[in-house]
């Protein structure tokens, strides 16, 4: 009087079991059912971001001063990445991205949750603002010169539909931006790379290590650089060390 029954789902979802007893027309069945799931190995694209997100947040530590938080790269069953400060990434919007062909944009979903994270801790009140996070990820990219990231994540959300994305947006709680406003956003920005840098100093200056700011200081040549505003954050910081 036992069953066993295994099979394979083919994607990512939600699903339901369903146990259909129409065929006991006399009387009901009790029934004692165990469910085991086998989540798939992690593939090397998985290790590879984990590896890049691990590199990224060794590299901001030795740039910014912030609270220590975790980062989890796993399965979550859904595609899908969050920031409450410690940050997920979903292997399943991992995939996605590789599906598409936009491995790439998953640098840019990175740094979007690191501003979230960041500003969260440093005390900002828009740290929930998902433009503003949009803008963080971006800014990051175009300091870097990195333009891959930046063009992947523009073609993701190029490649949404509008008409139903608006619909979908009406019956969910989402606080993003529709895809086709966040992709003009995303080149926008790269496209004013010093209004924008020069824009988001006044809040990375404040929070960063003060050896990379004296550093700063002695570089003429990169334009964005407010010297003004690092030299006032200086001497604030000695004043307050001297006292």
């Amino acid at each position: 009087n036992t069953g066993s029954f295994k099979f394979q789902i083919p994607k990512y979802d939600n699903y339901w079991l369903i146990l259909d007893n129409n065929d006991s027309v006399v009387s009901s069945k009790k029934v004692i059912l165990y469910i085991s799931a086998l989540y798939p190995q992690p593939r090397e694209e998985h290790k590879f971001y984990k590896k890049k997100f691990e590199e990224l947040y060794s590299g901001l530590k030795k740039v910014f001063i912030f609270s220590d938080f975790d980062i989890y790269i796993k399965n979550c069953g859904v595609e899908n990445a969050f920031s409450d400060p410690n940050i997920t990434i979903c292997n399943e919007y991992v995939d996605r991205l590789i599906d598409q062909g936009l491995s790439q944009a998953g640098v840019w979903v990175i740094l979007h949750e690191l501003g979230h994270s960041l500003l969260r801790l440093w005390g900002y009140p828009s740290w929930d603002n998902e433009d503003v996070a949009d803008e963080f990820a971006t800014m990051f990219l175009v300091m870097g010169n990195m333009k891959e990231p930046i063009l992947q994540a523009f073609s993701k959300f190029s490649m949404q539909n509008p008409e139903a994305e608006a619909e979908l947006k009406i019956r969910q709680d989402d606080r993003h931006s529709l895809s086709i406003q966040r992709a003009r956003n995303i080149i926008n920005w790269s496209n004013n790379p010093n209004e924008l840098l020069k824009r988001w100093q006044k809040i990375l200056v404040p929070n960063m290590q003060t050896e990379v700011l004296k550093g700063m200081m002695t570089d003429s040549s990169t334009p964005w650089i407010d010297h003004e505003l690092i030299s006032a954050e200086l001497k604030t910081r000695e004043k307050t060390q001297s006292k």
